[in-house]
């Protein structure tokens, strides 16, 4: 399988929930925050999502205006795209404020390829999955 070319944002719920998608490699969605029609988290998990591309689970913060990612990870199957191979990580992504944040807001949501060359997700990548 070779790297990710599309990226996914997936908010959580709680550190509880992190730590035990990590732990079991699965996907939890989050049940707070905006749904939009555009990107329903059970929608994407169940028909939007492929095998290798490339998760990040992060919250926004609108007091700080930033969105923190606490794990990375690589789809492991679709339709639904429950398995996910994770790792921890801590990064901090500046969303552009003219048109950046909204996105944020939803429980899921993904990268546009500008956006995500910004953030260098490709190298962050080759990082934590360099067998990928």
């Amino acid at each position: 399988m070779s790297q990710p070319t599309r990226f996914w944002r997936f908010s959580y719920d709680t550190e509880a929930d992190v730590q035990r998608m990590v732990s079991e490699g699965t996907l939890l969605p989050a049940t707070l925050g905006l749904r939009s029609q555009k990107y329903d988290p059970d929608d994407c998990v169940a028909r939007r999502v492929r095998t290798g591309d490339g998760v990040f689970l992060a919250k926004y913060d609108p007091d700080l205006g930033v969105g923190t990612i606490v794990a990375i990870g690589v789809f492991q199957n679709q339709k639904p795209a429950n398995r996910v191979s994770w790792k921890s990580m801590r990064k901090t992504v500046s969303p552009n404020p003219q048109g950046g944040v909204p996105p944020w807001r939803e429980r899921c949501f993904l990268f546009e390829g500008t956006r995500a060359e910004a953030y260098n997700f490709a190298a962050d990548f080759q990082i934590h999955f360099p067998g990928v």
